[in-house]
């Protein structure tokens, strides 16, 4: 129990990176101004279905996809982390902003995904996945799917709180921490890859 929990600790604060609540906040509001009040509870709680299901459907499916495509977790590292920083990068400097739409599967598409369950939540999950196992990384992933969905439950009083201005800093924060996050992973998928290089030479 106890190194589940230490795991499930370790899995958190990435997934909560990558999803980044508070800089979905300002577009779930914008979202939220086009959807009657009525409507709003059940969109949240499409979204935050849509976003626990897909990563973990990309979790179950992802291992079965490296094993029949030969590619190692360093691989995976590297390509993620890659993918990762541009993300960050992106949302530190607002580059192609997500927009959003209305329509009868708004609580699906685009907030569930791939707003909340986009290509950062589903890389970071996968990531994690290899490295604590699925019940950490599919608790923590839970837990943050439900810290979002609180937080679009409670969006107007938030931002009252904080402001529009708290909003934007609380998003390039996380976008930066995402971003050295990325830079680990690139880094610790290199190592590994050099690691096995010496070791086929040294064996060779």
């Amino acid at each position: 129990m106890t190194e589940f929990l230490q795991h499930y600790g370790l899995c958190v604060i990435p997934l909560l990176v990558a999803m980044d609540p508070p800089g979905l906040l300002p577009v779930y509001l914008s979202l939220a101004e086009r959807i009657a009040p009525g409507r709003r509870r059940p969109v949240v709680l499409q979204a935050g279905l849509t976003a626990l299901l897909v990563p973990l459907g990309f979790m179950l499916v992802g291992q079965a996809v490296f094993r029949l495509l030969h590619i190692e977790m360093s691989d995976f590292l590297v390509a993620g982390g890659i993918i990762l920083f541009v993300f960050a990068i992106a949302d530190l400097f607002s580059l192609g902003r997500r927009r959003v739409s209305s329509d009868e599967t708004v609580g699906a598409v685009p907030l569930g995904t791939p707003l909340m369950a986009g290509p950062g939540t589903l890389a970071t999950s996968l990531l994690l996945l290899g490295q604590y196992g699925y019940a950490p990384a599919g608790a923590a992933l839970a837990t943050v799917v439900v810290i979002t969905v609180a937080s679009f439950l409670v969006a107007d009083r938030i931002v009252r709180l904080i402001g529009q201005a708290g909003a934007r800093v609380a998003s390039r924060i996380a976008a930066l921490m995402l971003a050295a996050y990325a830079v680990m992973m690139v880094r610790r998928g290199v190592t590994e890859i050099v690691g096995r290089m010496v070791e086929t030479v040294s064996g060779g």
